[in-house]
């Protein structure tokens, strides 16, 4: 089993792709691969990614995954795990004063000055690799801090930490579309 982030850069307009990356880590980085276009995300998405594989992201489900119009059934169908850290953050610690993935990376010992700035409409590929690689290797650690939190308590229950986490993640969904079709609390 290989652990690989996954995110993406949008322009601020959060319809137009600027670049889509996976970073696939089996100790250290060895693998990281771009897209600029829509077309090829998907082969990116799977060209290392293998049966019973992890793939990480920071609000995937709430983010990358409909930026891109695939739904993550489709995702699953290829048996992999897909694990947003963004949504264990939140039921991990709910009460957490950032869930953002920079304030994770400070509290795991990164420093405040490694928080990268990109201007998404005018960055160079380049600027948007170097800024996308920082995100990917992030994803990686905090993912994986939280993944294992996450596994300990479900262990702890006797319960399934990857069955759990999609029931979560389906509830997510629902409360989106709901959202979507105007839905409101007052």
């Amino acid at each position: 089993m290989t652990e690989h982030a996954f995110d993406i850069e949008t322009k601020t307009d959060f319809k137009t792709l600027r670049l889509a990356g996976l970073m696939t880590d089996t100790g250290t980085m060895t693998f990281c691969q771009y897209r600029e276009t829509l077309k090829g995300v998907d082969d990116l998405l799977w060209a290392d990614v293998q049966r019973d594989d992890i793939v990480y992201t920071w609000n995937g489900e709430g983010f990358d995954y409909p930026c891109l119009n695939i739904p993550v059934k489709d995702l699953e169908a290829h048996s992999v795990k897909l694990i947003d850290g963004y949504l264990i953050s939140k039921m991990l610690y709910p009460d957490r004063y950032s869930h953002s993935l920079d304030s994770w990376l400070k509290d795991l010992g990164g420093e405040e000055d490694q928080k990268l700035t990109v201007d998404y409409d005018n960055a160079t590929i380049a600027e948007l690799k170097d800024y996308l690689n920082r995100d990917l290797a992030g994803t990686l650690l905090v993912c994986r801090h939280l993944w294992g939190e996450w596994n300990a308590i479900c262990k702890q229950t006797g319960g399934d930490a990857y069955r759990i986490l999609r029931m979560e993640q389906g509830i997510r969904r629902l409360v989106n579309v709901s959202r979507d079709r105007g839905f409101r609390l007052n």
